[in-house]
């Protein structure tokens, strides 16, 4: 008898979606205690570009998935919303300005719903929609004109690999994974503000 009986195999404590939720808030949480010591080490600036850094991250792992499968998991944009909210709530309590994390909240609202519609437009998909909402907020954090030349950006840096599809198109070519192009954008957006 090495089959294993129905009744022995473990069964899960919690449903699923609540350890997601569980994992989201815990990266949520070490992510805040990361943006406090690097505030409480360097000040603001330090919790700046660990941010910057943070969103880098999430953003190759984010560029590599989607130019293999087409999509943006949201296993790893919607943990991104926390750490960037994370860092808007200790960059709030280190400089006083709630009104400026109002903004910048304002700011990822506007670029989702920018995003939203173009698409439904058919101009990007909804992974895409839901990484500029998180992208908004941390660029926004420096101005909300600032979403501009980052959306501009993505679609400049977005251009040769769709003239390229396009190309290929008369013989059955694919879609642009745009967001890879979307951080793209938004990083060098974002990291120049920073400087």
């Amino acid at each position: 008898m090495t089959a294993t009986p129905e009744h022995s195999r473990p069964t899960e404590i919690l449903p699923a979606s609540w350890i997601q939720v569980a994992g989201r808030i815990s990266v949520a949480l070490a992510a805040g205690a990361a943006f406090a010591a690097s505030g409480a080490l360097g000040g603001v600036a330090a919790v700046q570009w660990t941010l910057a850094a943070a969103v880098a991250a999430f953003g190759v792992w984010l560029a590599v998935w989607d130019f293999r499968e087409h999509r943006l998991p949201n296993a790893i944009v919607l943990p991104l919303y926390g750490v960037v909210g994370a860092a808007l709530a200790v960059l709030g309590a280190f400089t006083g300005d709630w009104g400026r994390v109002g903004l910048a909240v304002a700011g990822g609202v506007i670029l989702w719903c920018v995003y939203f519609i173009l698409g439904i437009a058919g101009a990007v998909g909804f992974g895409d929609i839901k990484l500029a909402g998180a992208l908004g907020a941390w660029l926004a954090w420096f101005g909300l004109p600032l979403l501009i030349p980052a959306t501009i950006l993505a679609y400049l840096l977005a251009l040769p690999h769709t003239l390229v599809i396009l190309a290929q198109r008369r013989g059955g070519g694919g879609r642009v994974p745009f967001g890879p192009y979307l951080i793209a954008g938004a990083l060098i957006a974002g990291i120049t503000a920073t400087v």
